[in-house]
């Protein structure tokens, strides 16, 4: 999947330099505040970089588990099936929303909420060189309520 289809989708993508989770700062002097669906925007960015998902603006919650911390099992089993990405020691839960008020940063060890900033996606490469990867071929599914319960502060 490239950045046109993320923008297609209506998420707002900005590049990331490559094998890496910082911003280019070049064609994202912004961070993620830079993010855009516009092609040709996009279409002026250089090969080989890295893609990031700005969350909220996109209209999206991740849910980041990260094995390497130790997470809730329990937990992360009960979370509802959605849109999933592999990642260097996890994955991300994609999750649709509309405008949040506040939310947590985390509902545990190795459990964050991604809302206010964003992600990285695939095909993306993490820094440890193993490259982002769709796990599925589903659409994000609308948060649900017995979730958005745990997230909201």
């Amino acid at each position: 999947m490239n950045a046109h289809i993320y923008a297609e989708r209506g998420w707002l993508v900005f590049p990331l330099a490559p094998h890496s989770k910082q911003p280019n700062a070049r064609y994202a002097p912004s961070g993620y505040k830079s993010a855009t669906t516009d092609h040709d925007i996009i279409d002026s960015w250089p090969d080989g970089g890295n893609i990031g998902i700005a969350c909220a603006p996109s209209g999206l919650i991740i849910i980041d588990i990260d094995y390497r911390n130790g997470p809730d099992l329990a937990l992360v089993n009960s979370l509802p099936a959605t849109h999933a990405v592999g990642t260097a020691d996890g994955f991300h839960l994609y999750y649709r929303t509309e405008q949040l008020g506040p939310v947590r940063g985390k509902l545990g060890d190795g459990i964050d909420i991604k809302y206010n900033g964003y992600v990285v996606a695939p095909p993306s490469i993490h820094p440890d060189g193993i490259g982002y990867h769709e796990m599925d071929g589903m659409e994000p599914i609308a948060l649900p309520a017995s979730l958005a319960s745990l997230v909201l502060k």
